[in-house]
Order: structure tokens, then sequence, then C-alpha cells
């Protein structure tokens, strides 16, 4: 399902180029998926260090939900449309349903890049960038479309973010973590990559959590590199 990051790129393609090729390409990456999630119920990966076949990703989901709606947008087919309501139910799955959301109490639920049905608050891997990629899918449809299930979902997710979100700073504050369990810490690359999705993520929904932890990363950045952070625009 990285697949779906070029489908992506192919519709976006085709409607600034008009070029029927990247269209078609586009579409059917899409039409397979939707055959994935109609066997499956879901869409597992394959198997991956200790996780077996069929593992799922906050990655995967989010992103062919937002694909589909865009797909729809361009074409004007329904079908892509009816996708993304097919999908609905899913997107709001624990781990124990084939979901990639971790229950952490009645109103929290934490994306996780990595889960499957034996996965839980002990063992999860709480993997930041993966998250917060799902996490930016889905703020990115509720900006787009009306959804009470996806406004709904975007708050518990926020309020599991404000409990774990601070654990990925170092006691120190120095440098980051790319994951909780165990505490590994980002090679540079990553800590850009959060930096940029939390900017995203605080451009489209305005929550101060994520400018916040941009900030933080940010000022990290400036204090091991003395760098002038440009403007916007340069």
């Amino acid at each position: 399902f990285t697949n779906t990051g070029i489908a992506l790129e192919f519709l976006i393609k085709s409607k600034t180029t008009q070029n029927k090729e990247f269209l078609e390409k586009g579409l059917s990456i899409i039409n397979n998926i939707e055959k994935t999630f109609d066997k499956h119920g879901c869409f597992p990966r394959p198997a991956y260090h200790h996780f077996e076949y069929g593992w799922v990703s906050s990655m995967d989901a989010p992103l062919i939900s937002l694909t589909s709606l865009v797909a729809f947008e361009i074409t004007g087919q329904k079908k892509y449309y009816d996708f993304y309501i097919k999908l609905l139910p899913y997107l709001t799955k624990t781990c124990k349903q084939k979901g990639f959301l971790l229950q952490l109490s009645e109103d929290a639920l934490y994306p996780l890049e990595y889960c499957d049905t034996n996965t839980n608050e002990k063992n999860a891997m709480y993997v930041l960038n993966g998250s917060l990629v799902g996490y930016l899918s889905l703020a990115m449809i509720s900006n787009s479309y009306e959804s009470k299930e996806i406004k709904s979902l975007l708050k518990k997710i926020n309020n599991a973010y404000e409990i774990k979100l601070p654990e990925f700073t170092r006691h120190d504050k120095a440098w980051t973590f790319y994951m909780l369990n165990k505490p590994t810490q980002n090679e540079g690359h990553y800590h850009i990559f959060e930096m940029k999705l939390l900017n995203s993520i605080y451009k489209i929904t305005n929550e101060n959590l994520f400018k916040h932890e941009h900030d933080i990363r940010q000022n990290i950045l400036k204090e091991i590199y003395d760098m002038k952070i440009m403007k916007e625009n340069d």
C-alpha cells in the first residue's frame, strides 16, 4: 500500500497536466487497493521484523481514503466517493479489530505505524512519523468534507497526542525520539520530517499542540547548529 502515495501523485499530475495516462495509472492503483479491502476487510502488510503477515499501519487507510476522494473530485465518478464511505467505519477500528488505532482510554486513540491484533499499550512501538502521516491525511479530509466520524476521531487522537507527544522529547530537551518502545533516538532526517508534518497539521487544524511540538524540534536544531531559520517564503 506504499503505492497509494504514487497513486495520489499520478492523480495530481493528471489534473495539472491533463495527461490521461497519469489518471489511468492512479485510478488503477486505487481500484486494486479497493479489491484488497473487499477481500480482507483491512490493508494487510507482509511480514516485517517480528510482525507476521497481516499487520496494518496508520500510513495506509487514511491516505487511501484521501486519495479516493481526490479520485472522486477529478473524475466525478461516485464509486470513488463510495469507497471512502466504505472505509469510514474501518478508520475508527482499534488494533484488536484489525485497525491501526491503539485505545489509551475511552476518549484517546493513538494511530500506530506498526499494529496487529496483539498490539497493546505495553508492546506498542509508538513510531511518531507514521502516526503523523495518518493524522495529516485525516485532517486534510476533515478540512474539505463534513464528517462527524472524522471530527470525532481527530479529537480522540488529539487526546492521545496530548499524553504521548511530550514523551518524544528527550529528558535533557536536546533531541527527539523516533519511537518510544524501545526509546530510539531520531536520525536527523526523521527529526526534520516530523517538523514538516507537525507544521502542516498545525496549518490545517490550528491546534496549538502541533505548533508547540514543531517549535520544540525547531529550537533544538537552532541550538545545535546555531542556524538561521529562514522565513516561509525563502
